[in-house]
C-alpha cells in the first residue's frame, strides 16, 4: 500500500472513539447531473449506498489505484452530483479494479474496506461531526502477518450502529473474520480468526455474502469447491456465542458454478433470500423463514422466465427495500441491464417477467456488476460501469416519470 500505511495502524487499530469511529453508451437525458467525471477501467466495480433518503455515494478503484468517491444530496448543489475525490494520499494505492466495499453505520458515519497491494486489509472512515467530515488516513487492521490474496473482496456489515463485522477469504481458502464493537475493548478491531475448520476451502477469489436478519444474528454465504452453495451462522443467544458449521443449502445435485457470487438480502427479520446464477445462465433463488418449513431451507427455484439467461460469472445484484418486495437486477448476454422483480401481494406472489432497464443501445460490459439501492421503498438508483471506463446510472420512483426507469446517465 505505501510505507505510510504501517506508521498510520497504530492510530487507526482503535476504530472507535466517544461517538465518533476512527476507523461506450450514449448519454440520454440524465437522472442527476455531474458537475464532473471519471474515466476506469470497464472491468472496475462501482459500489454505492444510501445513509439517507435524500443522499447517495457511490467508490470505485480509479486508473492509478486510488480509491474515489462521488456524492449526491437532494438538499445540496440542485440536486447536482459533487466532483469526483480521492480518498487517501496518492501513496494509498491498491490493486488494479479493486472493489472498495462501503457500509453506513449511521446517518453520519461511513466505513469503507479492501484489501492493499501488500495483502493486508484496510479500511478508511468518515463522520459528518468529526474532522471536519473529511475522510481518514487508511489503516490497517491486524498485524503484519494478516495478509490476504490482492483483489480479494471484503464483506463489511454494521449488525447495530456501534458494531462491525467483515469477512475475507484467506490465501488457505479458508475464510476469516474480524468485529470491532464501541463498548468493547476500546473499540478496538480484534484478531482475525477462521470461519470453520481448516478443511473448509473455498476456490480462489470467493467472495462471501453477508446478512444481519437482527441485531444478535449473522449469517454468511458461498459457493463451494464443489458447486455447492454453503452457509455458516452465527446467534449471541446460541452454541454460547460460537459460529456454528458450515452447511449446504440444497442437495448435491444442486451445483453451481465456481465463480458463482451469492447475493443475499434479509428482507425481515426472520427471513433470508439468496440468489445466484446457474450451469444454464438462469438465476435461481433459496429461501429460509425461521417459522416456516420447520426453519429448513427451501428448494431451489428458478427466477422469471425461462428463456432468460445470463452469461456464467454475471453477479446477480439483490435489492429488498421492503419487506415485501425483491428486486434483481444483472447485465445480459447481449450487455443490456436486466431486472426481475418480486410482490408479495403481486402476482400471486410468483416473481415477474426479466424486463430490459433503458435503450437497447445503452449496454455495458458482459460480467459487469450493478449497484443497486433503495433511498426509500417506492425508490431506486442503480449504478454500472460501461464500455468507455464511464460510471453511469439510471432511477426509478413509484410516484415520477410515470413509474419508468430513467435513461442512463454518466456521473
Amino acid at each position: 500500500m505505501g510505507t505510510s500505511m504501517s506508521e498510520r495502524q497504530m492510530m487507526g487499530n482503535n476504530m472507535m472513539m466517544g461517538n465518533n469511529m476512527m476507523m461506450g453508451s450514449p448519454e440520454f437525458a440524465p437522472s442527476y447531473t455531474s458537475t464532473s467525471k471519471i474515466t476506469v477501467s470497464p472491468q472496475a466495480c462501482v459500489t454505492a449506498l444510501s445513509r439517507t433518503s435524500r443522499h447517495l455515494d457511490c467508490y470505485v478503484c480509479g486508473m492509478d489505484g486510488g480509491a474515489y468517491s462521488n456524492w449526491w444530496s437532494a438538499n445540496e448543489d440542485n440536486g447536482y452530483w459533487h466532483n469526483w475525490f480521492r480518498i487517501g494520499e496518492q501513496w494509498d494505492v491498491f490493486p488494479q479494479n479493486t472493489v472498495f466495499t462501503p457500509v453506513a453505520r449511521s446517518a453520519s458515519n461511513m466505513c469503507l474496506f479492501a484489501v492493499g497491494m501488500d495483502g493486508g486489509v484496510y479500511c478508511s472512515w468518515c463522520d459528518m461531526e468529526f474532522n471536519g467530515a473529511r475522510w481518514n488516513p487508511w489503516f490497517r487492521i491486524g498485524g503484519q502477518n494478516d495478509v490476504f490474496p490482492p483483489q480479494s473482496v471484503v464483506t463489511a456489515i454494521a449488525r447495530t450502529p456501534d458494531r462491525l463485522d467483515i469477512f475475507v477469504l484467506g490465501q488457505d481458502g479458508c475464510l476469516y473474520s474480524t468485529w470491532c464493537e464501541q463498548r468493547v475493548d476500546n473499540g478496538q478491531w480484534h484478531a482475525w480468526f477462521r470461519i470453520g475448520s481448516q478443511n473448509d476451502v473455498f476456490p480462489a477469489m470467493t467472495r462471501v455474502a453477508a446478512v444481519a436478519c437482527n441485531s444478535n444474528r449473522l449469517d454468511i454465504f458461498a459457493v463451494g469447491m464443489d458447486g455447492g452453495v454453503y452457509s455458516a451462522w452465527w446467534d449471541c443467544a446460541a452454541n454460547n456465542a460460537y459460529w456454528n458449521p458450515w452447511f449446504r443449502i440444497g442437495g448435491m445435485e444442486c451445483v453451481f458454478p465456481q465463480c458463482s457470487c451469492i447475493a443475499a438480502v434479509a428482507r425481515k427479520s426472520q427471513q433470508i433470500d439468496i440468489f445466484a446464477i446457474g450451469f444454464d445462465g438462469g438465476v435461481y433463488c433459496n429461501s429460509w423463514n425461521e417459522r416456516m418449513n420447520g426453519a429448513h431451507w427451501n428448494s431451489w427455484q428458478r427466477v422469471g422466465n425461462v428463456s432468460s439467461s445470463f452469461p456464467q460469472g454475471t453477479t446477480v445484484t439483490a435489492l429488498s427495500r421492503a419487506e415485501d418486495r425483491l428486486d434483481l437486477f444483472a447485465i445480459g448476454h447481449d450487455g443490456l441491464m436486466y431486472s426481475c422483480c418480486w410482490h408479495q401481494f403481486s402476482n400471486n406472489s410468483r416473481w415477474g417477467d426479466w424486463y430490459r432497464i433503458g435503450h437497447e443501445s445503452e449496454t455495458f460490459p458482459q460480467n459487469g456488476k450493478a449497484a443497486a439501492c433503495a433511498r426509500n421503498m417506492d425508490h431506486i438508483d442503480l449504478f454500472t460501469i460501461g464500455h468507455n471506463g464511464g460510471i453511469y446510472t439510471t432511477s426509478w420512483d413509484m410516484y415520477e416519470h410515470e413509474c419508468r426507469w430513467l435513461h442512463w446517465s454518466r456521473i
